[in-house]
């Protein structure tokens, strides 16, 4: 999910959507939040980690709780080679260090990966076709 933060017409839409709402202008619906009870109105915040372990719960998975899926998301992202910096933006990180810091634990398997990729190359061992000459 991108934050407010680093998507300034997202802020502007919430801080309206937020407005709207506070005013009676607009009714909260399924098709206006992210979260919201059948009737329309908000969940809280708990309430929404709550539903989520429910549902972890009768899916017969482990715990985890509803913030595991954004670290779930960036490790496997950066684990899978998205570059640190395109996971910042994603994560809304005000820097990539701060992506990098709080995800290091991912780091040495994409150290190794790309020292492999390269003596593949520089050894002949590279499958891609493109890089050989005929």
């Amino acid at each position: 999910m991108i934050s407010e933060r680093s998507n300034p017409s997202r802020s502007t839409a919430v801080a309206s959507a937020r407005s709207d709402w506070r005013s009676g202008l607009a009714v909260p619906s399924d098709e206006t939040l992210e979260f919201g009870h059948p009737a329309g109105e908000p969940l809280s915040p708990g309430g929404i980690g709550q539903q989520f372990a429910v549902r972890v719960r009768n899916a017969g998975l482990p715990p985890l709780p509803l913030h595991g899926l954004r670290h779930t998301h960036a490790s496997l992202g950066l684990a899978g080679g998205i570059a640190a910096k395109v996971m910042q933006e994603r994560l809304g990180h005000s820097s990539v260090n701060v992506t990098i810091d709080l995800y290091s634990h991912v780091i040495p398997e994409l150290q190794a990966s790309a020292a492999k990729i390269v003596a593949d190359f520089v050894f002949g061992d590279a499958t891609d076709s493109s890089t050989t000459s005929g």
